[in-house]
C-alpha cells in the first residue's frame, strides 16, 4: 500500500507494507481489535409514535453494531413503582425536549452496567428514523 502525505508544499510519499499475516476472525469473547470483547449496551428513550419508531430501527439493528442489550425507556417506564417517585418529586424539572429525565435515564444505566462494559445512549430521533448502521 502507498500513502501520500502532502505539508507545506513539501510531498512525502511513504510505503507500508505489512509481514503480519491476515487476521484470522476473532474467537467469541475476543474483540475484533484484539484483547478482551467489551458487552456493549444501548440506552434509548421514545415518548410517542415518531420517536418509537425510531427506538424500534435501533433495535433491530443491534447485530450491526455488535451491541449486546438495548434498555429501551418510554413514558411507561416511568410509571413502573421504582421511577415513578422520582418523577413525581421531579416533575417541575422535566420537559419533552430534555429535562432531568435525560440524565435520570443514563445514570440508571450506568447503575446496571458492569466493569469493562461499555454504554451508549442515542436519541431516538424525530428527524432521522434510521437503525445503526456498520
Amino acid at each position: 500500500e502507498k500513502s501520500v502525505f502532502v505539508e507545506d508544499s513539501n510531498r512525502c510519499e511513504v510505503t507500508f507494507k505489512s509481514t503480519k499475516p491476515p487476521r484470522t476472525p476473532p474467537k467469541k469473547d475476543e474483540s475484533r481489535f484484539g484483547g478482551k470483547m467489551h458487552k456493549v449496551l444501548l440506552v434509548s428513550y421514545a415518548d410517542g409514535e415518531r420517536f418509537e419508531k425510531t427506538q424500534r430501527l435501533l433495535d433491530e439493528s443491534l447485530d450491526i453494531a455488535e451491541i449486546e442489550e438495548h434498555w429501551a425507556w418510554n413514558t411507561s417506564t416511568f410509571e413502573e413503582p421504582e421511577h415513578a417517585a422520582w418523577m413525581r418529586r421531579n416533575s417541575h424539572a422535566n420537559f419533552p425536549r430534555g429535562g432531568a429525565w435525560k440524565p435520570y435515564v443514563i445514570w440508571q444505566a450506568f447503575r446496571r452496567v458492569e466493569w469493562d462494559d461499555w454504554l451508549v445512549y442515542h436519541d431516538s430521533s424525530q428527524y432521522i428514523q434510521e437503525g445503526l448502521k456498520a
